[in-house]
């Protein structure tokens, strides 16, 4: 567009000048109301996605340190699935070894005190008889440590 001298031109195109003046100064007011309303509201996104990503990348850390909790927890579990079938395994063994004992004993229990006998010596104890003594004896020390 031309500009022209206000001085030079007739009212009739000035009053034009000064209306499109007008209009181009609300324009640039209502642009300038919109650039500055845009900008704070870019930098309250910006704050927010900082606070957000913030608070996403602490949920992060917090969720990697309970997955290794559990990681540790499952490792701890599964060794002491280990441990369980090793022991069950040692146990079934243990009470097979005292079943097999338990047969064992009366005979030869008898066969010993039958030849006690005969060379004038009490019977032994029965076993029963023994392993309340024992336990007796660990009661005891348990008390009186």
């Amino acid at each position: 567009m031309a500009t022209l001298q206000p001085q030079t031109l007739d009212p009739l195109d000035k009053l034009k000048h000064l209306h499109d003046l007008r209009t181009r100064s609300l324009q640039l007011h209502r642009t300038k109301e919109s650039l500055l309303q845009t900008t704070q509201r870019l930098e309250r996104q910006d704050a927010l996605l900082d606070e957000i990503s913030g608070e996403r990348r602490r949920l992060e850390r917090e969720r990697d340190g309970l997955v290794a909790m559990v990681k540790a927890v499952v490792k701890d579990i599964e060794s002491l699935s280990t441990a369980e079938r090793t022991l069950r395994s040692a146990r079934t063994t243990t009470s097979e070894q005292l079943n097999q004992l338990k047969e064992e004993y009366p005979p030869l229990k008898d066969q010993v005190d039958s030849l006690r006998a005969e060379h004038g010596l009490p019977k032994l104890p029965n076993v029963q008889e023994e392993i309340e003594t024992e336990m007796a004896r660990h009661v005891h020390r348990g008390v009186y440590k």
